[in-house]
């Protein structure tokens, strides 16, 4: 029910970063947390991709990523999904049936990568975004680099084999939970809420 939403869930932003050929596909969730005017890394989770017969991704790790993206907004109180709007059009579409039409925030990643880029640089350089510690989130950080043009930073891969969906959809979770206003709700039990992409139902 909502009123248990409203108890046991910070309001969260979503990020989804859909893996191209060799890549993964990441889910993330990034909340403000008022009490230590921080915002905060919820959760994650990462689909390896799988190929068929001739060497395509599989549409099924998509179908999955947007399973688990109902099953949180059954579960917990999502303000906002900010994915690629050309790479996720049919599973958008999934998302409107299931009556979730309106946590959709279609980014432009190639547009809108030097913007969401900053973001993520300028709240750890402020040290006001606080992430579990995790050794994928640390690989996809590592595998992280960027090129620095006249408007600021833009994530980019350190080498094209290696992954850092998680480090995108993080910035593009973190950028939407920035700007928006829906994010003034207390805090809720630590204890009770660590890392629960990967056991939510």
């Amino acid at each position: 029910t909502e009123d248990h939403k409203a108890v046991n869930s910070p309001l969260l932003h979503l990020g989804l970063d859909i893996g191209i050929r060799r890549d993964t596909t990441a889910l993330t969730a990034v909340y403000y947390n008022p009490d230590w005017q921080a915002y905060c890394l919820w959760g994650h989770m990462c689909w390896e991709a799988r190929k068929d017969l001739e060497g395509h991704n599989k549409d099924v790790i998509i179908q999955e990523a947007t399973d688990k993206i109902v099953s949180l907004c059954d579960t917990a109180s999502v303000v906002a999904l900010w994915y690629d709007e050309y790479q996720y059009i049919s599973e958008a579409q999934r998302i409107r049936k299931a009556g979730f039409g309106r946590i959709l925030k279609p980014v432009n990643q190639q547009g809108e990568n030097t913007a969401f880029s900053n973001c993520l640089k300028g709240h750890l350089d402020d040290g006001d975004f606080l992430m579990y510690k995790d050794t994928q989130v640390l690989n996809h950080f590592k595998n992280t680099s960027v090129e620095v043009g006249e408007r600021g930073w833009r994530i980019v891969k350190r080498k094209q084999t290696h992954p850092i969906d998680l480090t995108v959809s993080i910035a593009m979770a973190l950028y939407g939970c920035a700007q928006s206003k829906d994010y003034q709700r207390s805090s809720y039990n630590e204890n009770v809420h660590t890392r629960s992409l990967m056991s939510a139902a």
